[in-house]
């Protein structure tokens, strides 16, 4: 597992965690219970207490998701910390599936991570990305250039052996890329190229 990798990307996100809650009034608790949990996720020892990194982001994930819903953290922030998470939990599925031994010590209930993802959200297409994932956003750019203002249930016609939700992480993914352009909230997303 390469420890250089993590801890520069817990590094990142507890930053990019600081840098955003700085915004945000000090008698908002939501601001610091991300700033302790940031700091958790940087002091975790990586081999010894992946279960606990992977809880953590989880936890961190789900915190964001109640800040953007209440209008506290703006909707670019909260994509660009959520997008970092996941890479890090999707690195901690690779690294856990490359080494069997924490596999048998760690049970999929303990480690869901596999029910997060399936792609990555790597904007450099570095070798976390899973063939996958290249697969799917090439099928989505396919179907764009051939029809415009698309939504996830007219890309799932097309994408096979996944669910909508990880079609869903796709299209931010691309979004976020700046490869897509989104219109609309929720089940009323349509996408279209940029």
């Amino acid at each position: 597992m390469n420890e250089l990798f993590l801890h520069n990307r817990r590094e990142k996100i507890s930053a990019a965690i600081y840098i955003v809650t700085n915004l945000l009034s000090d008698n908002e608790p939501l601001k610091w219970k991300l700033r302790d949990k940031s700091l958790c996720l940087l002091s975790v020892i990586v081999l010894k207490d992946i279960e606990e990194l992977n809880r953590l982001s989880f936890e961190i994930i789900s915190i964001m998701e109640i800040a953007r819903y209440a209008g506290i953290i703006s909707k670019m922030n909260h994509s660009i910390i959520v997008a970092e998470l996941r890479i890090l939990i999707e690195y901690l599925e690779k690294e856990t599936k490359a080494f069997p031994a924490i596999n048998n010590v760690l049970s999929e209930e303990k480690l869901p991570v596999q029910k997060l993802l399936k792609g990555s959200l790597s904007k450099d297409k570095d070798e976390y990305v899973k063939t996958d994932t290249s697969s799917r956003q090439s099928t989505i750019i396919n179907l764009l250039k051939n029809s415009d203002n698309l939504n996830v249930k007219d890309f799932a016609k097309s994408i096979q052996n996944c669910s909508e939700k990880t079609i869903q992480r796709e299209l931010s993914t691309l979004v976020i890329k700046g490869i897509l352009r989104k219109k609309g909230e929720r089940r009323w997303s349509t996408y279209s190229l940029n």
